[in-house]
């Protein structure tokens, strides 16, 4: 015993030093779990984007060869997928991609995590929404934001800002029947996932055409003159890659008189 302290003073002395020692085991434990856990999340980091790469990589084969389809009129693509509906290119941006029409029996979004061949797929294929058609007033295209170049839709998350609106050129659809219709960027907007002012598609008369155009420029926050037109292309991801995204990002186009 310490001849300078008293038995308690030398009891609570050792209890002092058990909990430095507990603390000290605990601080190691605790920086040995931070160093396992940065290891996981790395190993984990760089296994999604070396799957990314895969993907990106297999998109990009298989749509040059499906390009090369469409241009040849597309029946090919049909018959491989009797839901193809053309093919849609935007100017300014890497998307040259097939396009579906929904299946009547399949689930709802079933192109969100499906690809062309109908086969599981990360990037989906972009689709046109139930209820709309090629020959729509409003012919509204869905297409996933992967977070990832030019995957899907991914370049098209910030239209709704300036220098993604003022980037995009002409978008170009050729239908299955080969027939070419172009479009020219009038609104971009940034809406909740439930504004389904969008999920109007065909309309009374030009009033009534016009009337949900205007209701749209009121949520654009980028436009264009609008110069009149009979009917639009509407583009719809995902304003954010992460899961679970609440608003939408919105490029409604309209169609450039031939």
């Amino acid at each position: 015993m310490n001849p300078l302290m008293g038995p308690v003073s030398e009891l609570a002395k050792r209890r002092f030093d058990r909990k430095c020692k507990r603390a000290a085991s605990g601080s190691k434990h605790f920086a040995a779990a931070r160093i396992a856990v940065g290891v996981l999340v790395t190993s984990a980091l760089i296994f999604i984007c070396l799957g990314a790469e895969v993907v990106r990589e297999t998109v990009i084969t298989n749509t040059a060869e499906q390009k090369a389809q469409a241009e040849d009129g597309g029946q090919s693509l049909a018959d491989e997928n009797p839901d193809y509906a053309g093919w849609l290119t935007v100017e300014g941006t890497s998307i040259s991609t097939p396009v579906v029409s929904c299946r009547q029996g399949d689930s709802k979004g079933f192109y969100l995590n499906h690809g062309f061949d109908r086969t599981p797929s990360f990037s989906g294929c972009p689709y046109i929404a139930e209820g709309s058609s090629p020959t729509s007033s409003n012919m509204l295209i869905y297409g996933h934001n992967m977070g990832i170049g030019s995957l899907a839709f991914s370049e098209l998350q910030n239209c709704y800002r300036t220098d993604c609106f003022s980037s995009i050129g002409t978008v170009t659809f050729k239908d299955k029947d080969g027939r070419t219709s172009r479009y020219t960027p009038l609104y971009g907007l940034k809406v909740p996932m439930s504004y389904d002012v969008l999920l109007r598609f065909d309309f009374a008369g030009k009033s009534d055409f016009d009337a949900w155009l205007n209701t749209l420029s009121d949520c654009a926050s980028e436009k264009s003159d609008f110069g009149g037109t009979d009917s639009v292309i509407t583009l719809v991801t995902c304003a954010s890659a992460l899961g679970g995204a609440k608003y939408r990002s919105v490029l409604v186009c309209k169609k450039i008189a031939h």
